[in-house]
């Protein structure tokens, strides 16, 4: 998605410098178009990153609470329970960032992607 994002932003460029009147108008339709499937992908991508960051709270509440004890030798825990919790809330963590990450590029992207509707609307006026 961020190839496809920063393609169109160059389409867009390009096209802009030329397009007048009726092709500034279908190419405002068709930014319209593009815009909406941007913004669904976004919105899917906060709901992913949402949902991830719950799991990754209630993996963190699940490793303050069991893995201190599994690791001090509780009777009713393996060892490696604490040890695989860690790991787990570790691997959960670095993907997090990693769709923290990717959202922020959608967003900043589609905000970018906004100030072309007000320049497609002036081309399309002239």
């Amino acid at each position: 998605m961020k190839k496809q994002i920063t393609a169109y932003r160059a389409y867009l460029d390009e096209e802009l410098a030329q397009a007048q009147g009726s092709a500034a108008l279908r190419l405002l339709e068709q930014y319209e178009l593009r815009l909406a499937d941007f913004k669904h992908e976004r919105l899917i991508h906060l709901l992913v990153t949402l949902f991830f960051a719950g799991a990754t709270l209630l993996l963190l509440l699940f490793t303050v609470a069991l893995a201190p004890a599994s690791l001090a030798g509780d009777p009713g825990l393996a060892p490696h329970v604490g040890i695989g919790l860690v790991l787990l809330l570790l691997i959960f963590l670095i993907v997090d960032v990693f769709y923290v990450s990717y959202y922020f590029f959608l967003e900043n992207s589609l905000q970018q992607l906004y100030t072309y509707r007000d320049r497609l609307w002036r081309a399309a006026a002239s």
